[in-house]
């Protein structure tokens, strides 16, 4: 019986730690998100899917000559992105966590600034 109690009270503390991580990371991204934002242009590294999860792509960009590595999630483009170039959207403060946009591909003659656009440059609008 006692044993059986212990097992109960592991799986919930397992389960509010998780399900803490999972609101906790949530509202961490809604931060970033409302903070003020740059853009640069992120290449496309490698579309794969991991053992869970869907299709995600790998990309990797360059603001002040640093460059950053990150992935995300295909969803609705999973059937579309291959290899290219897209804008990336990074918060001022946290460039470290730039997202991808997938529905705003860069043409191949487009160089973006060192540090990056201060809004959405006229070609992704």
């Amino acid at each position: 019986m006692k044993d059986e109690t212990i097992g109960k009270v592991l799986l919930i503390t397992i389960s509010a730690v998780i399900v803490s991580w999972g609101i906790y990371r949530t509202l961490y991204l809604k931060h970033l998100r409302s903070l003020p934002q740059n853009y640069t242009i992120g290449v496309v590294k490698k579309v794969w899917t991991p053992a869970k999860g869907g299709r995600t792509v790998s990309y990797c960009y360059w603001v002040k000559g640093d460059k950053y590595h990150r992935s995300v999630k295909l969803g609705s483009y999973r059937n579309v992105v291959k290899a290219g170039r897209f804008l990336v959207e990074y918060p001022i403060e946290h460039i470290e966590e730039g997202i991808m946009l997938l529905d705003k591909p860069v043409p191949d003659s487009v160089v973006a600034p060192e540090d990056g656009w201060d809004e959405l440059p006229d070609f992704a609008r």
